[in-house]
């Protein structure tokens, strides 16, 4: 089934939106008394990227939305799609379907689809964004990993950008649970489209028949999650409420983002009027501060004694970015700002293949790093200043570490790319030999030391986990594969996972190198 954002045109027209254009007085103009805060959001976004041109299709009903009003002609017998319309945003001047010609997809700010549907018996007339993609804005401190292509029509052509799914709830066929649901499989599936319906039949499978206005519970977004061949990780903080303590939302939440995935974070409303009411937004991004005074401080001055082992690359977050159904897209959440005890639920996306996720394998690797550090004390002398460093970062338990989930080739393909700080890079006759012992899918937890880490976006090292052990500290499969630090590559060849035997190798690299980022350096 051919996406909604193909859909050919019944009409087409071009605006000029540049100063003294007014987006509000065209939002009231083109859709009188409706007020969506979502849809003024997203012509603001458009305007702060610097849109010219607006173009407006009345479009054919085609795909995912074809499918939603197929069901709400069904279920309502005087439903009615009254209006179906295609905004794409230009950062040149378009004056008609000819200009499109010459245009090329650098052009294209973003897309939306809006819906105007009602239903007279439930005095129901309402405007909704069905979906949009805004190109990511572009500050240098916000990381959006993983992000997709999507192909959007405008005229008689395609054109291709980068962005992530908007999708907001009409309180008819879906909720915040369902449109959170899609904007995250979109990321996975960026060429299909991802249909109400085939998540309302999956989630039936544990449920029965349910009203899909109302939303979805834990149990039928894990039979959605599952029915797609998603691999995830779910806490439910109403089952056991002292896992919030133990299992913090915000470690799950930020290995699914910083892996590409992203994540759903479910919370109750609180105030006089709430009345229990709950909320699911997805997240999929977020914005690195190399200043904060937080993971310092928590250590040094609140924890004193706590016997903290290692700083979290995600202490430098300081907000997540997601969408808000309600509100619109791309917004920035502080870290925290939803207080603990308001968090009733929590998914992190994983890896395909991954048996364990992020969170784990950093609690594997800190185990296994101060379980090898005697041995490679012992089997190399310590002249080097950066191995010196790591040693007594280590020790004194102020090491960060960060976990990053790569496939096949993908770490010597990132070693070969690496240059130390001395601009120095790897034997690749050396990255030959790693390669063909690397396992398939594996988690890389880079070892950095807060200093460079924030500044220079760099590490000392590395230990690579094979992700696909089921039981990473079990007594049968050590994890364990490898350790590099400045100078040296340390090959586990024990069989044994609380005992690690190694193989000293020689590296070209005898300082920090620049951490990972997915596709190219992190830069």
């Amino acid at each position: 089934m051919n996406p909604s954002r193909l859909a050919h045109s019944r009409t087409i027209r071009f605006t000029d939106v540049r100063q003294p254009f007014s987006n509000f007085d065209f939002l009231e103009t083109t859709f009188p008394n409706h007020n969506n805060p979502a849809l003024k959001r997203l012509f603001s976004q458009a305007r702060r990227a610097g849109c010219q041109s607006l173009c407006i299709e009345k479009i054919v009903p085609q795909g995912a939305v074809c499918d939603e009003i197929e069901y709400l002609d069904s279920a309502y017998a005087d439903y009615n799609n009254v209006g179906l319309l295609r905004f794409t945003f230009w950062k040149s001047l378009l004056n008609d379907p000819g200009d499109l010609e010459k245009t090329s997809s650098s052009e294209l700010l973003g897309y939306a689809i809006i819906k105007h549907d009602t239903v007279p018996s439930l005095n129901y007339n309402r405007i909704c964004i069905f979906e949009s993609v805004s190109r990511r804005y572009g500050h240098r401190h916000n990381f959006v990993p993983g992000s997709v292509f999507f192909q959007v029509r405008c005229g008689r052509r395609e054109f291709r950008f980068k962005g992530v799914m908007y999708c907001q709830q009409n309180s008819l066929n879906k909720a915040c649970a369902q449109v959170a649901i899609r904007s995250l499989l979109t990321r996975r599936f960026p060429k299909n489209d991802i249909l109400y319906s085939e998540i309302h039949s999956a989630a039936r499978e544990v449920s029965g028949e349910f009203n899909p206005a109302k939303g979805l519970g834990s149990n039928q977004i894990r039979a959605v999650l599952n029915h797609f061949n998603v691999n995830f990780k779910d806490l439910d903080y109403t089952v056991d409420e002292e896992s919030i303590t133990d299992f913090p939302y915000t470690k799950f939440l930020y290995t699914g983002i910083e892996n590409s995935h992203g994540g759903l974070l479910g919370f109750e409303l609180s105030g006089p009027e709430a009345c229990g009411a709950r909320h699911i937004i997805p997240f999929f991004g977020h914005t690195f501060n190399q200043d904060t005074w937080v993971p310092r401080a928590q250590q040094a001055y609140f924890h004193v004694g706590a016997g903290t082992r290692y700083f979290s690359s995600d202490e430098w977050l300081s907000s997540y970015i997601g969408h808000d159904d309600n509100f619109g897209s791309n917004f920035c959440v502080p870290k925290k700002f939803i207080e603990p005890e308001q968090v009733k639920y929590v998914v992190s996306l994983l890896p395909d293949n991954a048996r364990y996720d992020g969170v784990m394998a950093e609690a594997v690797a800190i185990d296994y790093l101060y379980s090898a550090l005697p041995g490679i004390v012992n089997d190399i002398t310590i002249s080097d200043n950066w191995v010196k460093n790591l040693i007594d970062y280590t020790l004194s338990q102020d090491i960060v570490l960060r976990a990053v989930f790569l496939k096949d080739s993908e770490y010597t393909d990132y070693l070969k790319r690496a240059r130390d700080w001395s601009y120095k890079t790897e034997n690749e006759k050396l990255l030959g030999s790693i390669k063909s012992i690397m396992p398939e899918n594996m988690w890389m937890v880079e070892i950095s030391i807060p200093e460079i880490f924030s500044t220079n976006y760099s590490k000392l090292g590395e230990i690579i986990l094979d992700a696909g052990v089921t039981d990473p500290l079990g007594a049968d499969t050590p994890a364990f594969i490898m350790i590099r630090i400045p100078g040296h590559y340390f090959f586990n060849v024990s069989t044994n996972p609380r005992d690690p035997k190694f193989i000293k190798v020689d590296s070209c690299f005898q300082s920090h190198i620049s951490l990972h980022r997915k596709g190219k350096l992190f830069i």
